[in-house]
């Protein structure tokens, strides 16, 4: 996922619906990220891995969700593992998943590259 820096919040996100979930269970989404040194993340911008429970409706009964890297700490040009837990809750009858690429921009204050 890719944003341009433009000054102002920019934001991706690709989501997947799961089905099939039951209750109870313990459900991991993991995945990897990269900062490249060729065109570097600034610390304006938040990574995320989510899971949204949702009952049958669509309406989402609990969400649980990890930084999936720290684009000033984590290593350059390695990818870096990241993982979220969370236990189905009831009435959860699918998940919504999501990696964001959260950009805040010069309106959350911070200076853009």
């Amino acid at each position: 996922m890719f944003g341009a820096s433009s000054g102002v919040q920019s934001d991706q996100v690709r989501l997947q619906t799961v089905t099939g979930i039951n209750p109870g269970q313990l459900y991991t989404l993991s995945g990897y990220c990269q900062n490249l040194t060729t065109d570097p993340l600034g610390n304006e911008n938040i990574l995320l891995l989510q899971m949204s429970f949702q009952d049958a409706g669509g309406n989402t009964i609990e969400a649980v969700e990890v930084n999936a890297i720290d684009p000033v700490n984590s290593p350059m040009d390695t990818w870096v593992p990241s993982s979220v837990s969370g236990i189905a809750p009831d009435g959860t009858s699918k998940i919504l998943v999501a990696v964001l690429h959260i950009q805040l921009g010069a309106a959350a204050g911070f200076p853009t590259q």
